[in-house]
């Protein structure tokens, strides 16, 4: 904690809204120190978006994505949603909501990015896929490291807490 702030890094996605709702709540909260944003799977529309929210903000905070080069499936690439035009692994809610978001290729390894961030004093908090966390623990997370780390994935179907030992 710092100034009586929780620091926190948030793990999210961007196929539908209510990951990037979150990312606001955070950015906006008087007692969050959002430390870093980590995004599944990480593609330049999702940077873009992200990067989008932290410069309303005004905030310059490291962005990791689990792979820039991610090619989706044909049903969820890039051009016409149900509300307009669709990026990818973006909703089109996102762009009718908030109007264009450039692409972005200004983030870290996602992975790499948890492990620096990650400290007894910080909660990781997920709503994606847990690929950027799944690729930390991977590489063999520091013993005794503390993290805090709560999970809410699929719409709130599965929610644990653990605790790096």
């Amino acid at each position: 904690m710092s100034d009586g702030k929780i620091d926190v890094v948030w793990d999210m996605e961007t196929g539908d809204p209510d990951d990037f709702i979150t990312l606001l709540l955070l950015l906006g909260h008087p007692r969050v120190n959002l430390l870093g944003v980590t995004v599944t799977p990480g593609t330049p529309d999702q940077i873009g978006v992200v990067r989008a929210a932290l410069s309303w903000f005004g905030r310059s905070i490291p962005v990791g994505a689990f792979n820039l080069e991610h090619q989706p499936p044909s049903g969820n690439a890039s051009g016409e949603g149900h509300h307009g035009r669709r990026g990818v692994c973006v909703s089109s809610w996102h762009y009718k909501a908030f109007g264009d978001m450039p692409p972005s290729r200004d983030a870290v390894p996602g992975p790499e990015l948890l492990r620096e961030l990650c400290g007894p004093s910080t909660t990781l908090v997920t709503g994606g896929p847990l690929k950027n966390l799944g690729g930390m623990w991977g590489s063999r997370l520091a013993p005794g490291s503390g993290v805090h780390i709560i999970t809410a994935y699929d719409r709130a179907r599965f929610i644990a807490t653990l605790t790096a030992a």
